[in-house]
């Protein structure tokens, strides 16, 4: 009996080490997967701040684009309707330019009608 009690000692002692070793390495595990789940969930984050920041260096630059876009077709609507004016105005113009001649003309042709020979001398503008 004496034999057996030191042997049993120095057995529990072993059982209570190999229980500690294993809670201890439970306890690690737990530690290493918590680690990896963080390290899983920063990655994850990055990735999507990411994509995110990507999509809206995308959606701005089509946002640029568009409104570039815009302000050329409104810069060339608004030389289309400036030339469109232009030559509204130049028709115009000649218009009256040809009005005013064939007026001239006509005053001309008329006056010329009007006036006999004795119109062109001095005596006969006196009454």
């Amino acid at each position: 009996r004496l034999l057996r009690a030191p042997q049993k000692k120095v057995a529990a002692e072993q059982l209570r080490l190999e229980k500690v070793d294993i809670v201890a390495s439970e306890k690690l595990a737990r530690q290493q997967r918590k680690e990896a789940q963080l390290q899983f969930q920063k990655q994850d984050i990055k990735e999507r701040s990411a994509s995110i920041k990507a999509s809206h260096a995308k959606r701005v630059q089509h946002m640029q684009e568009t409104k570039q876009a815009r302000e050329d077709r409104l810069q060339l609507m608004k030389r289309v309707q400036r030339q469109a004016f232009l030559t509204s105005a130049k028709d115009i113009l000649a218009q009256r330019l040809r009005e005013d001649e064939s007026r001239k003309q006509t005053a001309l042709l008329s006056r010329q009608n009007r006036t006999p020979t004795r119109a062109l001398s001095p005596m006969s503008s006196i009454p």
